[in-house]
């Protein structure tokens, strides 16, 4: 996959490009051992996940040394901004804290938001996390840029009503959302859309 990525990325302009490898939703996979759900088709430990990163890593150096400098994230389905203000507190147990915590305030985090509607509702509740942390923690949230999902939808066929935000469009309305408030306002570097691939 990461020489496959890297081919795909020779002809790009960019000197820099961002790809998530999404695992799924973290479980505790055996006794004292973490792992991610792989969206329903078993599991893999963290260990396995690393091997997987590095391989992947090591593809995209090898079909591509020069090409466009590759950050690799690891991705996991969970501490999304569903329900969180300007609608309520988050959703299910989440807080604003914990949405905060999982996503910029832990060591290795930098958010990377999923800004599919069309309407720009997810695009707000980043801009509320951002300025959440403005205020509680003395300065914004930076986030990467916006992540979208139009690809996936064509891969599944799913139309993903009101959902189906392209990856400029997601981006767009999370820059404007965090630029109209000198609090939060930032440089988004990355405009990422989701695709299903083995």
């Amino acid at each position: 996959m990461g020489c496959r990525e890297a081919k795909r990325l020779s002809s790009s302009k960019g000197n820099s490009a961002v790809v998530v490898l999404a695992f799924g939703r973290p479980i505790k996979g055996g006794k004292w051992q973490w792992a991610a759900s792989l969206f329903g088709r078993g599991y893999r430990s963290t260990d396995q996940i690393q091997e997987a990163v590095q391989a992947y890593g090591e593809g995209y150096v090898s079909c591509s040394p020069d090409g466009p400098r590759l950050t690799v994230a690891i991705g996991t389905s969970n501490g999304d901004a569903a329900g969180c203000p300007p609608r309520g507190d988050c959703a299910g147990v989440w807080t604003p804290e914990d949405v905060w915590f999982v996503s910029w305030g832990a060591r290795t985090a930098w958010p990377l938001p999923q800004i599919y509607t069309l309407s720009g509702s997810m695009a707000q509740q980043w801009y509320h996390l951002s300025l959440y942390s403005y205020q509680h923690h003395g300065s914004r949230m930076d986030i990467a840029g916006a992540m979208t999902q139009i690809q996936s939808c064509r891969d599944t066929h799913d139309r993903c009503r009101g959902m189906s935000n392209h990856p400029a469009q997601g981006w767009t309305q999370l820059w404007r959302a965090l630029n109209r408030d000198p609090r939060t306002a930032q440089p988004l570097r990355f405009l990422t859309d989701i695709a299903w691939r083995n």
